[in-house]
């Protein structure tokens, strides 16, 4: 009886826990989103006060890559590569006109990020809590 107890409770731990971590994964989305555009913002005011080396000025504006960031969506990552792909073929105007696009773009993408975030964390949350109950429910 008392394995079956530990066993129900462990459950209801991992369910909730994954219903939890999928709420933190779509956090994180939105926080990576925000910090994209924030170095789109870095990046545009440096191409504009001062020019010079494009792969430096990436390097200075982003502290880690944002393809590392592991819960952006495909579609996040391909937008970024996107603009990674075209840069530096311009002149700084262009450059810094190209930046402020996709940071209209990326704050497209976090208005939507933080809607689905309001909407679908508390909905995890719970569907992890619940399906735990219900598993439990079942094997007693």
């Amino acid at each position: 009886m008392l394995f079956k107890a530990v066993g129900l409770i462990v459950i209801l731990c991992t369910c909730t826990a994954a219903g939890f971590l999928k709420a933190v994964s779509l956090k994180n989305r939105l926080e990576g989103l925000k910090t994209i555009k924030n170095g789109l913002s870095k990046l545009k005011e440096r191409l504009r006060l001062h020019g010079g080396d494009k792969q430096r000025l990436i390097n200075a504006c982003f502290s880690s890559p944002p393809e590392t960031l592991s819960d952006l969506k495909k579609s996040d990552k391909a937008l970024w590569c996107e603009f990674l792909s075209d840069f530096g073929k311009g002149d700084t105007q262009q450059e810094c006109d190209r930046c402020k696009a996709y940071i209209s773009l990326f704050e497209g993408l976090i208005t939507t990020a933080a809607g689905e975030y309001n909407e679908q964390q508390k909905l995890y949350k719970s569907l992890g809590f619940l399906s735990g109950v219900f598993i439990c429910i079942f094997f007693l």
